[in-house]
C-alpha cells in the first residue's frame, strides 16, 4: 500500500513538472502520440452505445413479436370457436327454414289453383298439409330460438340476437297466415304470404351475415 501511494505521488509530481516545464512542441508530440488512443476510446464508447441501443431495439421487437404471436394464437382459437358456433346455428336454423318453406310451398300448390273447388282444397289440405303444419309447433321454434340466443350471448353479438328474435317472429307471422279451411284463395292472400316469406328469408340471410361479418371484423 505504501509503495502504491509513493508511485501515485511520483506520477503526480512528474506530470506537474511536465505541465510547468514541458515545451509546446513536446505537448504536440504527446497529443499526436495519444491521439489514436483517444480515437480508439471514442470508437469503443460509440460502439458500446450503438450495441446497447441495438440490443434495446431488438428486445423491444422481440416483445412485440411475442405479443403478436400470442394475439394470433388467441385469434385463431376464437375463430375456431366462432366457426363451431356458426355450424351449430346452421344446424339449429336450417331445419326451421326448410320446414317452413316446405309447408308454404305445399300450401301454395294446394290452395292457389283456380280449377279446384273449396271442398277439394279443404280435402287436400287435410290430407297433405295439416299434419305437418300442426307438428311444426310453436314449441319447436321457441326451443330453436332459445338455443340461438344462448350462442348469440356467448358471441356477445347483440345484433345477431335481435335478428334471431325477428326471424322467429316473422316465421310465426307467415305460418299464421295459412288458412287450413281452404277458404282464402284470393290474390291478396297469396301476396301477403309471399311478402311474409320474403321477409323471413331476408332476415335469415341477415342473421348469418351478421355472425360471419362479426368474425371478419374480429380477425381484422
Amino acid at each position: 500500500e505504501n509503495r502504491r501511494n509513493t508511485l501515485s505521488t511520483h506520477t503526480f509530481i512528474t506530470y506537474r513538472n511536465m505541465d510547468a516545464n514541458t515545451s509546446p512542441q513536446t505537448w504536440v508530440e504527446i497529443i499526436k502520440t495519444a491521439g489514436p488512443f483517444v480515437v480508439a476510446l471514442g470508437s469503443l464508447a460509440f460502439n458500446y452505445l450503438q450495441s446497447k441501443r441495438l440490443a434495446e431495439i431488438n428486445h423491444k421487437k422481440d416483445i412485440e413479436i411475442a405479443e403478436i404471436q400470442q394475439k394470433t394464437i388467441i385469434l385463431e382459437e376464437n375463430l375456431k370457436s366462432k366457426n363451431a358456433y356458426l355450424i351449430k346455428l346452421e344446424e339449429i336454423y336450417s331445419p326451421i327454414l326448410a320446414k317452413t318453406e316446405a309447408i308454404l310451398q305445399n300450401y301454395f300448390g294446394l290452395v292457389f289453383q283456380k280449377t279446384k273447388s273449396i271442398e277439394k282444397i279443404q280435402e287436400d289440405l287435410l290430407n297433405y298439409l295439416s299434419d305437418d303444419y300442426i307438428a311444426f309447433s310453436m314449441e319447436v321454434r321457441k326451443t330453436a330460438l332459445a338455443k340461438a340466443i344462448v350462442i348469440c350471448h356467448t358471441l356477445k353479438n347483440h345484433k345477431a340476437y335481435e335478428l334471431a328474435s325477428q326471424f322467429d317472429y316473422q316465421i310465426t307471422q307467415a305460418l299464421a297466415l295459412i288458412d287450413i279451411s281452404g277458404k282464402s284463395s284470393e290474390p291478396e292472400h297469396y301476396d301477403a304470404l309471399k311478402q311474409a316469406q320474403d321477409t323471413y328469408r331476408l332476415t335469415y340471410v341477415a342473421f348469418f351475415y351478421c355472425i360471419v361479418n362479426d368474425e371478419v371484423k374480429t380477425a381484422l
